[in-house]
């Protein structure tokens, strides 16, 4: 489409200026003029770079041009770039999500199938249930989430589920129902990966076993003394500079 790159560079200028609200004002005045056909075009030549920074900055309280016309597939790839910001608690994440795969329940499949296809989706969605692992394991344990017998501080290799016979077992008629976990969040979510995307939860559920051995393992590593520290950490003590050889040089001439 003929005026797509100028509006790409012109969003872009914002983002790179920190100015989001006139970069999505752009982008709104461009469906508006020319409707949602071109705003499409435009989204899929933007940077994905442009994209994610406009996305983190979603607001509940509106709906946003880019979320609600972000293809799956263009969505994945764009939330694998979430990892290069630091946000302890993935709040930010959190909200894209909410904002792109459960804005239109129809198409909630279609985007957890594209986010289950690529690394960078995986990850994603491991951080998104960072601090839910507990949850996610009664699930795959109970076919169902009851908080109330869900001990997170207390999560052990024997709360595992055999995540094969998971997949092997996997019923297409689920004991529990989603109405009983539609939250509009993490739950909800859990739920239809459990029991409609049962691959994508096993592949979620793998790497956040990962993380735990990796956080139960640098937790049992002691601290290593100062005394055992490489040699290079030690220059102060034990290395001679040049500047100091040759006053040791001055001094033994005279």
């Amino acid at each position: 489409m003929e005026n797509t790159l100028p509006v790409v560079r012109e969003v872009s200028k914002y983002v790179q200026s920190g100015d989001i609200e006139a970069a999505e004002y752009a982008l709104v005045a461009l469906a508006d003029t020319d409707g949602d056909h071109a705003l499409v075009a435009v989204i899929d030549a933007m940077p994905e770079a442009d994209l994610i920074a406009i996305l983190r900055e979603y607001d509940s309280s509106r709906e946003t041009a880019v979320a609600s016309l972000l293809s799956p597939e263009k969505f994945a790839s764009v939330i694998g770039l979430e990892s290069r910001y630091i946000d302890p608690h993935h709040e930010r994440l959190r909200g894209m999500i909410h904002a792109v795969v459960l804005a239109d329940e129809d198409r909630t499949g279609e985007y957890l199938e594209a986010l289950g296809c690529c690394d960078g989706g995986l990850t994603a969605l491991r951080d998104y249930f960072f601090d839910r692992h507990a949850e996610l394991e009664y699930l795959a344990n109970h076919d169902r989430i009851d908080q109330s017998q869900v001990v997170s501080d207390e999560l052990s290799t024997e709360d595992f589920a055999d995540l094969e016979a998971l997949l092997r077992d996997h019923e297409d008629i689920p004991p529990s129902r989603l109405d009983e976990h539609s939250d509009g969040g993490w739950m909800q979510l859990a739920w239809l990966l459990r029991f409609q995307h049962p691959e994508i939860f096993v592949d979620v559920l793998r790497l956040l076993r990962r993380s735990l051995h990796l956080e139960e393992s640098a937790r049992a590593t002691p601290l290593m003394p100062e005394a055992m520290l490489p040699a290079k950490r030690m220059k102060d003590a034990d290395e001679v500079t040049d500047d100091d050889q040759g006053d040791d040089e001055e001094e033994s001439a005279l």
